[in-house]
């Protein structure tokens, strides 16, 4: 599947097909990195309401966030300021007003980290002020498909679900290899109205991952490596998590 991204444009969404050498790659400031969506891969601040798309993509990570199931419109995957919900989305504060946050909704006993920017698939692509920003930033209620490509085969550690509603099938992370297989497949927790998750795992030899949120809601802190490689025992860091020869082995 060809990458293809979107940038804002005066309130328009205009296409933009970019080669993948074509983007800045950079090494990050140490592995695993997180996509927290505070800061960039420049380490630039990341704003509400701004366009993540390439947001990482000198890290190798780039974003491309579909607003159908079957992948026939684009969406736009922007930041929310989880601290300060925009949009009437109180569901999607953090942590939850039992924590002494923004947070509201029955689901909010297992909301109780302050997340910051989270990624969300904006509800609207309006910038009436033309500051490449979406003015109001809101999540979209019928659902998103966030698309993530690796520019090497990558090593996945976590992410954090947010507002995972009872009433909709709950969020799944699926992670392919280069030729389209399934090589995991996660399914996420229905927590709730402005209910929280973490997940934590490690699957590595991933080309792409699909993010799969079913009605309003949002992801935070993707822990990956890329580049990473399989554990094993050699005394070396393969999959890049931080820890040497772990999951059962020993340096002698």
């Amino acid at each position: 599947m060809p990458r293809t991204f979107k940038t804002l444009v005066l309130g328009s969404l205009t296409s933009l097909l970019l080669p993948a050498l074509a983007l800045a790659q950079g090494a990050p400031p140490q592995c695993p990195m997180v996509l927290d969506f505070e800061t960039d891969a420049s380490g630039a601040p990341i704003v509400a309401g701004q366009d993540l798309t390439t947001a990482y993509s000198a890290w190798g990570a780039d974003l491309v966030v579909w607003n159908t199931q079957n992948m026939s419109s684009q969406g736009l995957g922007i930041a929310f300021n989880s601290a300060a919900p925009t949009g009437g989305d109180t569901d999607l504060g953090t942590p939850n007003q039992l924590y002494g946050g923004p947070g509201v909704g029955a689901g909010g006993a297992s909301n109780s980290v302050p997340l910051g920017n989270v990624l969300i698939s904006a509800e609207n692509f309006v910038d009436a002020n033309g500051d490449g920003l979406i003015d109001v930033p809101d999540d979209d209620a019928a659902g998103a498909w966030f698309e993530y490509f690796f520019d090497s085969p990558t090593c996945l550690f976590g992410v954090t679900s947010l507002d995972a509603d009872n009433n909709e099938s709950p969020p799944d992370l699926v992670m392919y290899d280069a030729a389209g297989q399934v090589i995991e497949w996660i399914d996420l927790l229905a927590t709730g109205d402005n209910g929280s998750q973490q997940v934590t795992f490690e699957v590595c030899g991933v080309d792409h991952i699909m993010y799969d949120v079913y009605g309003s809601g949002a992801l935070d802190d993707l822990v990956l490596c890329v580049g990473g490689t399989p554990e094993v025992c050699d005394g070396v860091d393969n999959d890049c998590d931080g820890s040497t020869d772990e999951d059962g082995y020993a340096v002698q």
